[in-house]
Parts: C-alpha cells; sequence; structure tokens
C-alpha cells in the first residue's frame, strides 16, 4: 500500500539520500526516538523544547526504512533514506492519506464527547474476533495519532477503528479528509472541552465533521437522541438505541456477577444480554457495537458471546475494593459535566444502601463554569446518591447550585484534597461492605492519588 519509491509521488520533497530498500512495503509511524518499536517512518518534528533531527542517530541500529526530515541532516543510519521536505506535519497526513485510500478493508471513524476512547476499545476487542482489525492500544486520536494508525495497516487488515477527538471546529474534518472513512459514528454530544468550543452548537458542528469526506456508499451511525442531526454526505444513516439495564448485586469487585443486564430493542426484536460493565452510557456504546457489527454482516448472536471477555479499564467506572469491605468506583479518567451525571446514575445499578460521590476539578469549561454547575445540579438523581463531597476549580459553583436547587442529596464542600482525605478517614470506620465510594475528577485534580490510602 505504501512504498519508499512512492515518496516522491506523494510528497512535495526531495531525496537527501535514498534508501536501500526502495521496493520495501511501509508500516508504522513514530517521532519520538524513545518511543520507537519498530516503525518503518520516522518523523523529525522541530518543537519548542526539543528538535528530533539531534537524536536521529539513537535509531542507527533500528529497522527505519525512511526518515521525513525539514533540515539537513547527517547521514548516520546504514540503510535508510533521508527525504527532505518543508512541512512534516503536512508530509505525514499526505502519506496516511494515501495508504487510506489504498486500503482495500474499511475504515470506521469514532467520536464523541465521552466515552469514545472505551467505545473505540471494546468495539475493537469485539470484531477482531471476527476480522483482522487496527484498532490503537492508546487514544491516538489526534492530527498525530490517526495518521499514525493508517500508516500502521497492513495488506492483511480488513478492518480499521480511528478515534478522533477535537477542542475545536475544523480538527475531525481534517482527519476525515485524511482517513475518507467508510463508516462514521457518534456516540454522544455533551458539555465536554464547552470552554473551548464556546456552545453546545459548536460542539455539535465539530463532532458532526465526522460525516464529511466519507467514501460512497457512507454509513453514519448515530444515537436516536440525535436523529435530527443532518447528514447530507451520507446515503445510509444507522440509529442505535440506549439499552435498559437490570441491577445486579455484586458480592465483591472481582464477583462475575458484576455487572449489568441489558434489554435492547434491536431490528424488531427483543434481544437481552449480560455485561461485565457498569454505566447507563456505557449501554450506549454497546447498542453501537452491535448497530456496526450487523452493518458489517454479523448478527446479534454471533457478537453477544464476546461481551463476557471484555473487562472494565482503570479510571472508568473500574471497581476496587477498600478496606473494611467497602466497594470503590474508580472513574478518575477524567470529568465533565455529562459524565459526572452519567457515573451518579451509573450507581443506582448497584443495590449498595449508602451511596458516596467524591468529586474533584472539572476542566475545560473556561466561561461556562456556572452554566455546567447549573446543569449538574438540575440533572442529578437524588435516589441515586446520598452524599457528595466536592472540592477543586467548581466545587463552590456546584455546591451553590444545589443549594439553589434545593437538592435532596447531602453536599459537602471542601477547601481541597487533603481536607477531604481527612474527613474520609475519621469517616471509614463507619463504612461497610453495604457502601459504595465512587470518586471522579479531571486529570489535574488527580483524585486515584487520594484513593491509594483507602484501598485493600
Amino acid at each position: 500500500m505504501l512504498h519508499v519509491k512512492d515518496f516522491p509521488k506523494i510528497l512535495s520533497g526531495q531525496w537527501l539520500r535514498r534508501s536501500e530498500n526502495e521496493e520495501k512495503e511501509l508500516v508504522g509511524f513514530c517521532f519520538d526516538t524513545r518511543l520507537y518499536q519498530k516503525e518503518s517512518i520516522f518523523l523529525a518534528l522541530d518543537g519548542k523544547n526539543h528538535d528530533a533531527h539531534t537524536f536521529l542517530s539513537q535509531l542507527d541500529a533500528k529497522p527505519v526504512e525512511c526518515f521525513l526530515v525539514t533540515k539537513q541532516v547527517e547521514f548516520t543510519h546504514p540503510t535508510a533514506g533521508y527525504f527532505l521536505v518543508a512541512d512534516g506535519i503536512s508530509a505525514l497526513h499526505a502519506l496516511a492519506a494515501h495508504k487510506a485510500k489504498n486500503f482495500s478493508g474499511k475504515i470506521l471513524a469514532i467520536t464523541g464527547s465521552s466515552g469514545k476512547t472505551s467505545l473505540k476499545f471494546w468495539m475493537g476487542a469485539v470484531l477482531e474476533k471476527k476480522l483482522r482489525t487496527l484498532c490503537p492500544e492508546k487514544s491516538y486520536n489526534n492530527h498525530l495519532g490517526c495518521p499514525a494508525t493508517i500508516l500502521s495497516l497492513t495488506k492483511e487488515h480488513e478492518l480499521c477503528i480511528l478515534e478522533m477527538g477535537a477542542n475545536s471546529t475544523g480538527e475531525i474534518e481534517l482527519l476525515t479528509k485524511i482517513a475518507h472513512p467508510h463508516m462514521s459514528l457518534i456516540l454522544n454530544v455533551g458539555m465536554a472541552h464547552i470552554g473551548r468550543f464556546g456552545s453546545l452548537e459548536n460542539t455539535t458542528k465539530a463532532k458532526s465533521e465526522i460525516f464529511s469526506s466519507m467514501r460512497s456508499p457512507a454509513v453514519g451511525f448515530l444515537p436516536k437522541n440525535l436523529n435530527s442531526l443532518p447528514l447530507h454526505q451520507v446515503q445510509k444513516k444507522v440509529l442505535f438505541d440506549q439499552a435498559f439495564p437490570l441491577p445486579l448485586e455484586p458480592k465483591q469487585a472481582s464477583d462475575p456477577s458484576w455487572g449489568q443486564r441489558l434489554s435492547l430493542e434491536f431490528h424488531q426484536k427483543k434481544i437481552s444480554f449480560f455485561l461485565p460493565l457498569l454505566g447507563q452510557a456505557t449501554s450506549l456504546s454497546f447498542s453501537a457495537i452491535l448497530a456496526v457489527a450487523f452493518e458489517l454482516g454479523f448478527l446479534p448472536e454471533e457478537i453477544i458471546p464476546h461481551f463476557l471477555d471484555l473487562k472494565p479499564f482503570v479510571g472508568r467506572l473500574y471497581p476496587r475494593l477498600g478496606h473494611g469491605g467497602v466497594l470503590l468506583v474508580d472513574d478518575s479518567y477524567n470529568a465533565n459535566p455529562n459524565s459526572v451525571l452519567h457515573l451518579a446514575h451509573s450507581l443506582g445499578a448497584l443495590g449498595k444502601k449508602r451511596k458516596i460521590l467524591l468529586l474533584g476539578d472539572l476542566a475545560e469549561l473556561e466561561g461556562f463554569e456556572k452554566e455546567s454547575a447549573e446543569y449538574i445540579a438540575e440533572n442529578f438523581p437524588d435516589s441515586q446518591v446520598e452524599e457528595l463531597d466536592i472540592y477543586g476549580n467548581m466545587a463552590e459553583e456546584i455546591f451553590r447550585a444545589f443549594q439553589k436547587k434545593k437538592k435532596k442529596v447531602r453536599i459537602q464542600l471542601f477547601s481541597n484534597q487533603e481536607d477531604l482525605k481527612i474527613y474520609l478517614k475519621n469517616l471509614w470506620s463507619t463504612l461497610g461492605p453495604s457502601v459504595v465510594v465512587a470518586y471522579k475528577g479531571s486529570r489535574v485534580s488527580k483524585i486515584e492519588q487520594l484513593m491509594h490510602s483507602f484501598l485493600q
């Protein structure tokens, strides 16, 4: 799909030194010498703090086939070619676009305000049982990660799953111009990064870019609540719906009964299945997986048995055992208004008598702090959570919003993480196996560090 000899046809640039293996098929891309494994292409980026051109000799013993450089360098690698380009990022995108165009399998692009990384991992884990699937192990959802994933494709692959993220409009459109997906999917649209997008309308517009630059016949997947979204470049629209969970009571976090039993209307047929994961939004992800699998020619009964092999990810509704048998739910990977509410609703699937939610910082809400706090307070399920303990950048706004809405949940405001830790240490002796403590916050809050001393 991509060979060294193709570079002059694809890129605006010139050979500084030709490769000894011009017929070699190129697989993989890297831009950091410290992370190099066995990728064929290395892109030397000249950044603000580091210039990769000065470290190229560290790869002299590695199987690099070609270095993309933006300046003259010493030729130290014994066999690799050195190709000079004016813009390394543009060159990367052009190579990835060429490989995507010549890929004979299907490309699926996924986006959403929250949960898209988990959906991508689960989608890949399930579909690889049926198709030779490329699904990156990390997020890889930006202008470097998506092209890097595409460049890792081989002739043996039948399906490529790409995650596409954005902090502003135009970013996903750029990625779709590179990938030209056959299928595109929006999982949800919410208030994540609203401080950067400026409004929920702009967020929706940015996510909808995933349906641009698709290959015909283009298939678009949407949750039913986004059915009114116009998809001008899509020939076939497929809707998926929320599955309905029934509560289960796990004896402990490692118990096989941990999870939820779901009921779903699928192509006018009611199906039910067990999922070893928690979360109301999680059930929407698996409805999406079934929809994509069906479009690829697989019936639900061929796909559902593979759900049992899946495991939760650390930081994403991840069950842990705390001292005294307390059930801890680690949802610390990140936080936004919608995911906070998702966690609160998810606690309702647990039959515990007492539920406590700990909440740290919520990032990237600049200019929308008050609106976000009121949104959380307005939609917070009082019946699911008994106590909400908060600290961080949004704590005072959330506290005021809950008081204004006269919510029944007991809410406590803490000045910092250390004060909350002291409170929890005094509280813990009164807790036991009938209690669940869930904790959540944006990465900057490092709320998972707070909970280390309470793990069993």
